[in-house]
């Protein structure tokens, strides 16, 4: 059985299917899915991860064993950014 949305639409959503999503749907490939593109969009989390265990480990203390941060800013910021 196929589902339909019945309800009226916002005008919110006006405005964004009739200036925005209908140019972006026109640059990507027919091809896409709907998985696809989260796949993608959730990529940077998982290079996030990786980032944070190759800079900080897993304890994120320094040599001396003190709880200071261990990380780098930048990956806080790309962290922060992917999320």
């Amino acid at each position: 059985m196929e589902y339909k949305h019945y309800a009226e639409k916002t005008p919110d959503e006006k405005y964004m299917l009739a200036n925005v999503t209908c140019h972006v749907e026109e640059l990507l490939p027919s091809y896409w899915s709907a998985n696809t593109i989260t796949i993608i969009g959730n990529s940077l989390l998982f290079v996030s991860f990786g980032l944070t265990f190759y800079y900080g480990g897993v304890s994120y203390t320094d040599e001396q064993g003190n709880g200071v941060e261990a990380l780098p800013s930048w990956v806080l910021f790309f962290i922060a950014f992917s999320v």
